[in-house]
């Protein structure tokens, strides 16, 4: 998801021709084709979920599979992907299969990380002016915000 709005609020929505399952938003990118899907049955309980997130992870397998082929029949210029955790999204090394893609390998820990990957995103698509403007509209959203909190007296904030 991130890095999909990221695309789309630098004016860029057209240049995307796929999307990860989770990527829903803005809805716009729903009718995009997804390039992964879930291993695990989605519809159950919130119990039977979690039992088998918990058991792909002990055995360090992805909850999700790339499509291999269907990226390769799309042939990207680029791929956005993430690099936190092999259980929880599609990883570059998943991609090696797909061959030599171009890839834009996220891993931000912070929200100063998150903030500079878009302007890595915008720099990438060749729009950077567009991420230095996205980037200056959301710190001062954020900055906005800190102010708006920093008023609330600690005493009073939910626990």
């Amino acid at each position: 998801g991130g890095a999909t709005e990221t695309v789309c609020r630098l004016g860029c929505a057209d240049l995307l021709i796929g999307r990860s399952h989770e990527c829903d938003w803005p809805p716009s990118v729903l009718s995009l084709p997804a390039m992964s899907a879930s291993r695990i049955d989605t519809t159950g309980s919130s119990l039977s979920i979690d039992l088998e997130v918990r058991s792909f992870a002990d055995r360090k397998e992805p909850v999700y599979e790339l499509l291999v082929a269907d990226v390769r029949l799309l042939d990207p210029d680029l791929v956005i992907v993430q690099d936190h955790c092999r259980v929880c999204a599609v990883t570059p090394q998943e991609l090696e299969g797909c061959g030599n893609l171009n890839q834009l390998v996220l891993k931000p820990c912070t929200l100063d990380e998150t903030m500079g990957d878009v302007l890595r995103i915008a720099d990438a698509l060749g729009v950077p002016e567009r991420g230095r403007e996205l980037h200056s509209l959301l710190s001062a959203q954020l900055a906005a915000v800190r102010a708006a909190v920093g008023t609330v007296d600690p005493a009073a904030r939910p626990r």
